[in-house]
């Protein structure tokens, strides 16, 4: 949620997350973050609340991880457990919300920001080569 409001249970008023896998955009993947085939979990949400008649695509309702344990294996601290997602699914399910931010509370100092990060950067959905700042291309394209 972009605005906490119970700092103890980490949750806000609405979950992006959630919003965003009845609008078909992604599914929530094993370290409860939103997850799409074309930016993996690389991505920021905002919830446009209308009553616009608008149409989505079709709801998301099951994990499509599969057997990937890449975010499970990449925590440091263990908090992600590694069940598949359904609607139901409680985040406390997923992963142990406190003790990723204990770790980055902890860390924060050193990693520069208020951030992890280590299981969005393991996750093989939607990852892309990097491209050569200078030029903008992939080493593949300079092969």
């Amino acid at each position: 949620a972009s605005l906490t409001i119970n700092w103890k249970t980490h949750e806000g008023h609405l979950s992006h997350k959630m919003v965003a896998t009845r609008a078909g955009l992604g599914w929530i993947g094993k370290n409860a973050l939103l997850v799409t085939n074309e930016f993996g979990p690389r991505l920021r949400l905002v919830t446009v609340l209308t009553d616009a008649p608008l149409r989505g695509k079709r709801p998301i309702t099951a994990s499509q991880c599969g057997d990937c344990q890449a975010c499970v294996k990449a925590c440091p601290v263990g908090a992600i457990h590694g069940k598949a997602w359904t609607p139901k699914t409680d985040r406390e399910a997923l992963v142990d919300v406190h003790k990723c931010a204990e770790f980055i509370d902890q860390y924060k100092a050193e990693l520069g920001a208020p951030v992890c990060g280590l299981c969005v950067q393991a996750c093989p959905k939607g990852r892309r080569e990097p491209k050569n700042r200078l030029w903008g291309e992939t080493s593949q394209e300079l092969v």
